[in-house]
């Protein structure tokens, strides 16, 4: 959703992974439940490309979903789906 100043993405993941068993490497079905809330600013997400001004962070979440097409954004959620999907797979 478009809150002015902010993009907001917000909603559910519900997946199930088949990942080797550390003991036995016999595949377990792993369920995973995400909840992803993200909020984007507009003027990052319309200018993917501007530098960060001085003393500013570099925001790698933007500039990995951020993608331009004929010079408009295009917001692609694969690369921010697939970090939260790996972030919640247990060591």
């Amino acid at each position: 959703s478009n809150q002015g100043d902010l993009f907001c993405i917000e909603g559910t993941v519900n997946l199930a992974l088949t990942v080797p068993c550390s003991r036995c490497l016999a595949d377990v079905r792993l369920p995973i439940d995400l909840e992803v809330s993200e909020h984007l600013p507009v003027d990052e997400v319309t200018h993917p490309n501007r530098p960060p001004e001085e003393g500013a962070e570099l925001d790698t979440v933007i500039s990995s979903i951020i993608h331009l097409d004929q010079g408009r954004p295009i917001l692609d959620l694969d690369e921010l789906l697939r970090q939260l999907i790996v972030a919640e797979i247990p060591i």
